[in-house]
């Protein structure tokens, strides 16, 4: 079912952000091609129709999945990074309160993906296409200091998991702390949890890297996203700058900060995909965040 509920995420994704650009947005540019001629003007229509169906669509899904998953005994897992929170399938209040809570963890990591984008590109002009769509979802959060968008994403992270806890704990999904010094125990674990969620950030750079590297190697032509992975990836790549990355004419800072990267991410999330050998070494020796997060548990 994880892979059905990764789809229908991305299928509500998509829905929020059409009314993200459909609903603000207004053209007021001559119309110049035939398509723009088209495109459906009356956009009042089309912005409650887009909520309508996001809402339609996370209803239908969590009955689905009481329908189906109940008979089977199935439960689904909603990942926070560095715990697991499991739904029992069998309670169709259970399924609406997880359909709702996995579109949303799909929405954070959209938005968090977002973020590095803007951090890097920040000197970037308004005529580069894809930072001006960047900085047309993010808004005025765009415009923060970079010391204040990663505290503000660390601690509303942990407000939001400090606020979800009791409903967790009072429906038997996380263990119920001890009445003294819980609250701190509850801010304690959201702060790691708020940390772990910007782990999610190596797949972006890894990925931004490997296309960096391909494009130099075969041109995909000059085509506004691949000019935008090049500038993001030269841009992050430049902190590496005074590291001696480079042999003759070959540049290995991409690969070696790829490496870097994906070990240091996997250090701290406690990856077990290095195999068997090096997870035991990682977890036994080596400190990370479900470790920390694990210690706090009452």
């Amino acid at each position: 079912m994880s892979f059905l509920d990764a789809i229908l995420n991305l299928a509500a994704l998509l829905l929020w952000v059409s009314w993200r650009t459909v609903g603000p947005v207004v053209n007021t540019a001559p119309v110049k091609s035939l398509t723009a001629l088209l495109q459906p003007t009356d956009k009042s229509r089309r912005v409650p129709r887009l909520l309508l169906f996001l809402g339609a669509l996370l209803l239908v899904r969590a009955v689905f999945y009481w329908q189906i998953g109940a008979p089977l005994g199935q439960t689904l897992g909603l990942s926070a990074g560095v715990t697991t929170v499991y739904f029992r399938c069998d309670y169709v209040g259970l399924m609406l309160i997880y359909s709702l809570l996995s579109f949303a963890r799909t929405l954070l990591i959209f938005y968090l993906l977002l973020l590095p984008l803007s951090i890097l590109n920040r000197d970037a002009n308004d005529s580069e296409p894809c930072q001006r769509w960047v900085r047309f979802h993010l808004g005025a959060f765009e415009r923060w200091p970079v010391w204040l968008q990663l505290t503000a994403v660390v601690l509303g992270i942990a407000a939001a998991w400090a606020a979800l806890t009791p409903m967790f704990q009072a429906l038997h999904l996380v263990p119920a702390a001890q009445k003294s010094g819980a609250l701190a125990l509850v801010v304690e674990q959201g702060f790691i949890v708020g940390v772990s969620a910007l782990l999610v950030w190596k797949y972006l750079i890894v990925g931004l890297l490997l296309l960096h590297v391909l494009n130099n190697y075969i041109h995909f032509g000059e085509q506004p996203v691949w000019n935008y992975v090049s500038l993001t990836a030269r841009n992050f790549l430049g902190l590496f700058a005074g590291l001696p990355l480079r042999a003759g004419r070959v540049d290995f800072a991409p690969l070696v900060v790829i490496v870097v990267v994906w070990l240091l991410a996997a250090w701290l999330g406690g990856d077990a995909w290095l195999g068997k050998s090096w997870a035991k070494y990682f977890h036994a020796s080596l400190w990370s965040l479900p470790q920390a997060f694990q210690s706090l548990h009452p």
